[in-house]
């Protein structure tokens, strides 16, 4: 399925009282997704697109992610600190260990470097 087109099923029952599964596909979804926050697009398209929800359950989902925007990062520098709950990690009687700084692999240098400049 491309970005231009979501699927949906509904089930509905017959005239002879046999449950009947409809998937649709709507071609354009701006309609669908449009008043959800750009941050969360992504993830309502894609679990749409991905499982075969009824109509009435993607309307709660998206009715869930408009009341919780802000719930969800809008990017990585979204995520930080909170003071909310602060919790003790029992070590017992156990001593400090020292252990040297480790070097990060050569192959996530890119993705640290544009972490870095990101700063």
């Amino acid at each position: 399925m491309n970005t231009n087109t979501l699927g949906v099923s509904q089930s509905r029952v017959d005239e002879n009282g046999v449950m009947v599964f409809i998937r649709s596909v709507v071609q354009n979804n701006s309609d669908v997704d449009s008043d959800i926050p750009e941050h969360l697009r992504i993830l309502f398209l894609t679990t749409v697109e991905n499982n075969d929800l009824p109509w009435d359950v993607v309307h709660d989902f998206k009715q869930f992610l408009q009341d919780h925007q802000n719930t969800f990062a809008e990017s990585s520098d979204d995520l930080g600190f909170c003071s909310l709950v602060e919790h003790d990690i029992d070590t017992g009687d156990a001593k400090p260990i020292r252990q040297p700084p480790r070097r990060p692999p050569l192959a996530s240098g890119k993705a640290e470097d544009d972490l870095i400049y990101d700063m």
